[in-house]
Parts: structure tokens; C-alpha cells; sequence
């Protein structure tokens, strides 16, 4: 299902059903019940009460008896290309490792969404790539973390030698 079409810096709203239980595990009976865990991770396209809507939407239209308890969602947040601290950051990762920095937000937005949550203007988050990333034996190399160190000590210098936006 189509929930938007995402926007320059994020893909398209996802939904994910993460649990699905029903019965008491005995194979001779009906289950009275579903329970269904579900979230959506979603891009600036969509807010939260859209999201909302549009799922009691489809579910009324199927006639399906339903409650949903909705929790607190995990916001997007988005900083602009061109601010004072992403500017710096790719500025870090150029002199530090002679490499142009990648603006993406293909590894989710994690923890920085607290951040955001909080009132922070301006939230990037920088960190080693890794092929093993949420997989059996992940894993990043000592030599990845020490660039990641001398980035972030650059990074450091250039916001607080520099003048910017907060």
C-alpha cells in the first residue's frame, strides 16, 4: 500500500507489522481474538493523525469489529541541507577522511527523533557505515570508530570556533 511518496530526503512511509497472536495456543480452538502490532515509520509526506485516519478508514471499510491503542509515534524530523551544522559535518568528514561526505536517511532516524522531539532545531546523526547493521554478529572495526572519534573532534572545533545558526 501506497501510504505517500516520501519526499527529496526520505523514502516513502513504511508500515510494519512487528507481532500478530491470537488463541491460547491449543490447536482445537477458535480464537475469540487478534492482536496486531504494528507501527509505521513515515517521512515529513505524512503526519501522524493522517496515518490515523486513513488506517480506521480502510478498516471500516472491511466492516472489521476493531480497537486500536495508539502509542506515541516515532516523529520525523528533517534539517535542512544547507544549515550551519550539516554544513560543518560534511566539512568534518571531507578533512578528516579526504572522502565527500553522504546526506541519507536510508538508516532511519533512531534516536535523533528525541532530540528533535525536544526542540532541537537542527539534528543530524553521524556515525560509521556498517554491512552488519541489525544483523546476527553486528558489528563496526576499532579503525572505523577512531576515524568516527577524530570526525567528531573536528566537528566539535569547527561549531564551536565558527558562527551559525543554532
Amino acid at each position: 500500500m501506497n501510504w505517500d511518496n516520501g519526499t527529496d530526503d526520505f523514502g516513502p512511509t513504511t508500515f510494519q507489522i512487528s507481532n500478530i497472536n491470537s488463541g491460547t495456543g491449543a490447536r482445537n480452538v477458535i480464537p475469540g481474538i487478534k492482536t496486531t502490532m504494528f507501527n509505521f515509520r513515515y517521512s515529513p509526506a505524512s503526519t501522524e493523525e493522517s496515518l490515523r485516519s486513513r488506517m480506521e478508514k480502510i478498516l471500516e471499510k472491511h466492516s472489521l469489529n476493531y480497537e486500536i491503542d495508539w502509542h506515541d509515534a516515532s516523529l520525523p524530523y528533517e534539517t535542512d541541507r544547507t544549515s550551519h551544522l550539516v554544513e560543518q559535518a560534511l566539512a568534518s568528514v571531507l578533512e578528516v577522511t579526504g572522502a565527500e561526505g553522504t546526506l541519507c536517511t536510508s538508516g532511519g532516524t533512531s534516536d535523533g527523533r528525541f532530540l528533535a522531539a525536544a526542540g532541537c532545531s537542527q539534528v543530524i546523526e553521524l556515525g560509521p557505515s556498517s554491512k552488519t547493521i541489525h544483523k546476527v554478529d553486528e558489528h563496526v572495526s576499532i579503525e572505523d570508530l577512531q576515524v568516527l572519534v577524530d570526525i567528531y573532534n573536528n566537528l566539535l572545533e569547527r561549531l564551536l570556533l565558527t558562527s551559525g545558526e543554532d
